[in-house]
């Protein structure tokens, strides 16, 4: 039997600074036109060479309400619109939860299963009976990829972690990687109090993209996996559709609320191979969030030159 998950989507938000039409944001740059860099944390990573500014464009017009480009390498931000703004982030939360679950990872096969409370979750699930056992491996692709609630809080629970305990991790987690004001409450996203800034979560999701056992997960179509118990086969769909665009897309998250809008967090990679992190949050549907995308990556490309 074949059974598939189709996900509910969630993302992510930036900072004007300077722009007369609010739906434009500009470039992060100082006063001598060098990159601006936004944390300590950026500052430190600094030893790798940051990308210059070439042309004169004041910025690139996006619909979502934050948005934010970073270099992968640097840290650096290239742009930013009203990527200061503190906003519930849905899904993306979970580039956060797998963080978190690495650091206290039980062992990709070490059995677990859902729980009740698992499945009486909303939004988008693994539809599987309560008990039948799986591996860790599988719910981690299968809570990147579908984007499965009860998949993820089986995950989290499995690195044997209380729920206080695991929220304290996520949080202190968010705080090493530099996002300073990001707060979570809980592992998937569905509660509205998980928030996060544009900036912060481009730092999120740039440590996120950064570790193998991630990117992997994040740049698929669909994963197909057995249960160990009654060996039910599952089919994990992720609808993204930036991965249709003409982008070089190396991993993505979607997420969505009706709180939190369509948001989208993606590594996005250039043709003499410059990788940026593209960040979008409170956008009013998924093509608006794939659109912003697209146009933010390909700005980037256009104004910023990566040393070789």
């Amino acid at each position: 039997m074949i059974q598939w998950i189709f996900t509910i989507l969630f993302l992510a938000s930036p900072i004007v600074t300077q722009p007369v039409d609010p739906k434009v944001g500009v470039p992060s740059v100082d006063e001598q036109g060098g990159v601006r860099f936004e944390s300590p944390a950026q500052v430190e990573a600094a030893s790798v060479a940051a990308p210059s500014r070439r042309g004169e464009s004041i910025g690139v017009v996006t619909l979502s309400e934050s948005a934010i480009v970073m270099d992968a390498s640097s840290g650096a931000v290239l742009f930013q619109k009203d990527a200061e703004r503190q906003r519930p982030i849905a899904s993306l939360s979970k580039l956060l939860t797998a963080q978190v679950v690495l650091d206290h990872l039980p062992g990709w096969q070490t059995q677990t299963s859902l729980s009740a409370e698992d499945n009486f979750l909303t939004g988008a699930k693994l539809q599987e009976n309560v008990g039948e056992p799986m591996t860790v491996e599988q719910l981690f692709w299968t809570s990147l990829i579908g984007s499965a609630n009860n998949a993820t809080s089986a995950l989290a629970r499995s690195t044997g972690l209380s729920s206080d305990e695991f929220r304290e991790a996520m949080n202190a987690k968010a705080q090493a990687l530099g996002a300073t004001m990001a707060e979570f409450f809980e592992p998937t996203g569905l509660d509205e109090r998980n928030r996060a800034t544009a900036q912060d979560m481009a730092r999120i999701a740039r440590a996120a993209f950064l570790r193998e056992e991630i990117l992997k997960p994040a740049s698929q179509s669909a994963f197909e996996f057995d249960t160990l118990g009654s060996k039910t086969h599952h089919r994990v769909q992720n609808p993204n559709r930036v991965f249709k665009t003409f982008l070089d897309v190396r991993a993505s998250k979607t997420g969505f609320t009706y709180e939190a809008g369509y948001c989208l967090a993606s590594l996005v990679r250039g043709s003499e191979g410059q990788e940026v992190v593209v960040v979008v949050l409170g956008g009013e549907s998924e093509e608006e969030r794939v659109t912003d995308t697209k146009a933010l990556a390909t700005w980037a490309w256009e104004n910023y030159e990566w040393r070789k």
